[in-house]
C-alpha cells in the first residue's frame, strides 16, 4: 500500500507525486495545501500548484457529505495535469474514509472521462480497514489508456462494517508541455455481479485487452 493514514475523523484527502517531486504533496480537507476556494466545505478538497515536472496541476476531489452518503458513495475525482520540466510521469489519488455497509458484496460503477495527452490509466480501491489511501482490494482496473473518449467500467468488492475508497490515476507524458485532462466518478449501484466493460475513443496499450474481453465474453 501507497500509505496508510487514519485521521481523527473522515475527511478526503489527495495526494500527487510526480517524476522529479521527490515526496508526494499531501492534501486534506480544509488543511494548508486545500485551494481556499474549497476551504469550511465538507466533502471537497482541491490543489492548484506544481508537482515535480508537472508544473500546472489543478486536482479536485468531490464526495460525502457534499455529494452523496456514508451508506450510498459517489467518489469523484477530476484534474488538469501538465508537465513542462520534462517527461515523466503522476500519480493522483483521492481517498475517503468512513463509508458503511451492512455486509456483502458491493457493485461499483466507475465512469470515466477526458483527453490523454500520451497514456493514462484508472483504478479504484476499497480497504475493508477503513484506511486513508488503503489499496487492500482492486474495484476496477481500466488498464493503460490513452487518446479522448468517455465510457463506464464495473466491479465488485466483498465488505462489511465501514470502509475507504482511493481512486488512483497515473498519467505518463513523454514528451514536454503535455496536458492531460479527466474525470472519474466512482459509486455504488444495486445490481448484482460484473457488467460490460464500455469504453469509447480511449484506445491504446491496455484497450485492446479490454476489448477482447468483452469479445470472449
Amino acid at each position: 500500500a501507497f500509505l496508510h493514514l487514519s485521521p481523527a475523523h473522515a475527511v478526503p484527502m489527495l495526494s500527487l507525486n510526480a517524476t522529479g517531486a521527490g515526496s508526494p504533496v499531501i492534501v486534506v480537507d480544509d488543511g494548508a495545501n486545500d485551494d481556499p476556494g474549497t476551504v469550511f466545505i465538507p466533502g471537497i478538497v482541491s490543489y492548484t500548484g506544481s508537482v515535480g515536472v508537472f508544473d500546472i496541476n489543478t486536482t479536485t476531489g468531490v464526495t460525502k457529505p457534499l455529494i452523496g452518503s456514508a451508506t450510498s458513495p459517489i467518489h469523484d475525482l477530476n484534474s488538469i495535469n501538465v508537465n513542462g520540466a520534462g517527461p515523466g510521469t503522476i500519480t493522483l489519488m483521492f481517498t475517503e474514509t468512513d463509508y458503511f455497509t451492512a455486509g456483502g458484496v458491493l457493485d461499483f460503477s466507475f465512469g470515466l472521462g477526458g483527453v490523454a495527452a500520451d497514456t493514462i490509466q484508472f483504478q479504484a480501491f476499497a480497504s475493508d480497514a477503513n484506511t486513508a489511501f488503503g489499496l487492500d482490494t482492486l474495484i476496477v482496473d481500466s488498464g493503460v489508456l490513452s487518446g479522448s473518449g468517455s465510457g463506464t467500467f464495473f466491479g465488485s468488492a466483498l465488505l462489511s462494517g465501514t470502509y475507504s475508497l482511493t481512486t488512483v490515476v497515473t498519467i505518463t507524458h513523454s514528451g514536454i508541455g503535455q496536458n492531460t485532462s479527466f474525470g472519474a466518478t466512482l459509486t455504488t449501484i444495486p445490481a448484482p455481479g460484473f457488467g460490460p466493460v464500455i469504453l469509447a475513443g480511449l484506445v491504446a496499450m491496455g484497450a485492446s485487452r479490454l476489448r477482447r474481453r468483452r469479445l470472449d465474453a
